[in-house]
């Protein structure tokens, strides 16, 4: 992906549950990429397609851009946000924050295995009301 993007990306991190060791994950990937430039989406596409992700550009988060993976290929989530961008640093801040604090990252973790049995139907669902719990406790 570094060979790849070259200067475009100013950082290429491992976010998401599997960054963090002793967190349960799913067996998916999750790498953030930040960029200069977030809305020149053609000076990065191409250059992240090369590399075996396909754009979607279906994605409703309108803070970053999202690629996945080929089929058949390991489930790898490609998020790109703006450098410097109030969602790239709260993912990176979040995913540091559990990783120095084993505590809450058992609480964390407790409430995403509250939330898949109460929505284990609609992961939109779970994912919305974690949102929304991560909120409160900021309050």
């Amino acid at each position: 992906m570094r060979s790849s993007l070259g200067d475009l990306a100013i950082r290429i991190d491992h976010v998401g549950s599997t960054s963090i060791e002793c967190l349960d994950a799913k067996p998916i990937i999750d790498i953030q990429i930040s960029v200069l430039n977030y809305d020149d989406v053609a000076s990065y596409k191409t250059k992240i397609e090369s590399v075996g992700f396909v754009f979607r550009d279906e994605n409703p988060d309108k803070t970053k851009r999202y690629f996945r993976e080929l089929p058949g290929t390991r489930r790898t989530h490609i998020h790109v946000r703006q450098g410097g961008s109030f969602s790239e640093q709260m993912t990176l801040l979040f995913r540091d924050y559990l990783r120095e604090h084993p505590q809450d990252c058992l609480r964390y973790a407790d409430e995403k295995h509250r939330l898949m049995e109460l929505f284990k139907v609609t992961v939109q669902n779970m994912l919305m009301e974690r949102a929304n719990r991560l909120k409160k406790d900021d309050s």
